[in-house]
């Protein structure tokens, strides 16, 4: 039976650490903390990353990285105990120096007031949002999917092949991502089509992988139950945040929890 994971996880023993200033205009948002896991994730050190004198998090969790909502001009720690803990911190300045991969002056021409203005008050049949990239759609579009598909609880006896059934579908959901990713970089070019990396780090994120699996184990439920609840408190999670930008940033996780 798997250990259920920590929401925070215990400091470091013997930890090298670095601290960086994050001067991305939109924070540390989906793109580039999908940048800053994909750059330190090849290393076998353990690593945790946070806001100077707040929590620290798995830094290989792309959910909890996002979920930290650090923003512009913020800096954050990264710390890292292992044999290559050296190599971690010059990767990580290199990556902050690199604005985690993500082209300043485009973003603050495409986005630039975003995060610093409350999102107005939805009135009687409007959906107020925050805008994913630039340009102008004309058109009787309302595409609104708000929440999870209903999902029946019930009780399991093999907790394995429930397990096994979740990663299958993991597999299956990867790849149409994978296909669409591919798909819409030959129509729009491979910075918009991003996001579906994005939705697949998302899918293979360790801490949203490990919830459903030691939901399954621990409670004993069905797999698409325990995913479920897995995707709906990590949705919590960027709801809670007080960034607007950050916040809008539910929508991508229900996508994901969707497929």
């Amino acid at each position: 039976m798997p250990d259920t994971p920590d929401t925070e996880p215990a400091a470091l023993d013997s930890a090298q650490e670095i601290q960086v200033i994050v001067k991305n205009p939109m924070g540390l948002h989906a793109r580039p903390a999908a940048n800053f896991v994909k750059g330190i994730s090849r290393f076998l050190a353990e690593i945790q990353v946070g806001k100077v004198g707040d929590k620290l998090v798995n830094a290989k969790s792309i959910n909890q990285v996002a979920t930290l909502g650090v923003r512009c001009g913020e800096q954050i720690v990264v710390r890292a105990a292992g044999a290559d803990a050296a190599e971690v911190l010059a990767a990580v300045q290199a990556l902050a120096d690199d604005n985690f991969g993500e082209a300043i002056d485009a973003v603050k021409s495409r986005e630039p007031s975003v995060a610093s203005k409350p999102l107005a008050e939805a009135q009687a049949g409007e959906l107020i949002g925050v805008p994913a990239s630039p340009g102008v759609a004309i058109g009787p579009v309302y595409h609104y999917r708000p929440q999870l598909p209903e999902i029946v609880r019930t009780s399991v006896t093999d907790v394995a092949v429930e397990w096994s059934g979740l990663q299958v579908a993991l597999g299956a959901a990867y790849r149409e991502l994978e296909s669409l990713q591919t798909m819409a970089t030959s129509k729009v070019g491979s910075t918009e089509s991003a996001i579906f990396g994005v939705h697949q780090m998302f899918l293979q994120d360790p801490s949203l992988q490990d919830t459903a699996k030691a939901l399954i184990y621990d409670e004993q439920i069905n797999a698409a139950a325990a995913w479920h609840q897995a995707v709906e408190t990590l949705a919590d999670d960027f709801r809670k945040l007080d960034d607007d930008y950050l916040r809008g940033r539910v929508a991508d996780v229900l996508d994901v929890g969707q497929r």
